[in-house]
């Protein structure tokens, strides 16, 4: 393995460790075909290619910032540990003097909406499986059986539409298999309340307030 950077990359020794050992998984690989072919159905599987995104530093198992190009076999820990990962910058009308005073208040509502489950989704096995086929615009073309109920009351769904077409995807890629999903689809046959899709997640996720200090181009402030 060579990693190509100079003084100004700052890379821990931990992190370096870390995929020195994901890299292992090439030679588990090439025991498992010595013993039985069957498991694979390309005739030469392996690790093809490594990439590490600029956020590169030690996660579990795996550095985040790992992307594996791998032929005839998946890797589960590169998928599970650093999938889908993105930024997302809102704005508001609120200024800094409308703040004053009220950040406590607002830390705890973000906390429990973002960290802790608090979110109110209410989804049919048919806004489900929308859901998994076509993401968050699958999602939102479903709304309209629970339109009235949690998050989805007094939506904005033009708005919503408008968000979606800025997001790098549209929001979700679509699929045409729900394979082991089933269940998940279905749950009780009825509407259900989901707290956790969308939120920020765990490891070092975080949500933060800022404010505009000063506009430095003027034209490009505003067309966003």
């Amino acid at each position: 393995m060579r990693v190509f950077a100079n003084e100004q990359i700052d890379l821990e020794p931990r992190s370096i460790n870390e995929l020195q050992s994901v890299l292992g998984i090439q030679d588990t690989v090439q025991r498992i075909v010595a013993h039985d072919r069957s498991f694979f159905d390309v005739k030469d599987p392996r690790l093809r290619e490594v990439v590490l995104t600029p956020d590169f530093h030690k996660g579990a198992g795996i550095p985040i910032g790992t992307g594996l190009a791998s032929e005839g076999f998946a890797v589960p820990q590169a998928i599970g540990n650093d999938v889908n990962c993105g930024m997302r910058l809102m704005s508001t009308s609120l200024t800094r003097q409308d703040m004053n005073g009220k950040l406590d208040r607002l830390e705890n509502a973000l906390r429990h909406i973002f960290f802790e489950g608090g979110r109110s989704i209410p989804m049919t096995p048919t806004q489900r499986e929308a859901l998994i086929r076509h993401g968050l615009s699958g999602l939102l073309n479903e709304q309209s059986a629970t339109a009235d109920q949690g998050l989805w009351r007094g939506i904005d769904r033009d708005r919503e539409e408008r968000n979606l077409r800025r997001m790098h995807g549209g929001g979700g890629y679509d699929t045409d298999s729900v394979f082991g999903l089933r269940d998940y689809i279905q749950g009780s046959g009825q509407i259900g309340r989901d707290g956790i899709i969308g939120n920020v997640g765990c490891g070092n996720h975080f949500a933060e307030i800022q404010y505009v200090r000063k506009i430095l181009n003027g034209r490009a402030a505003g067309s966003t």
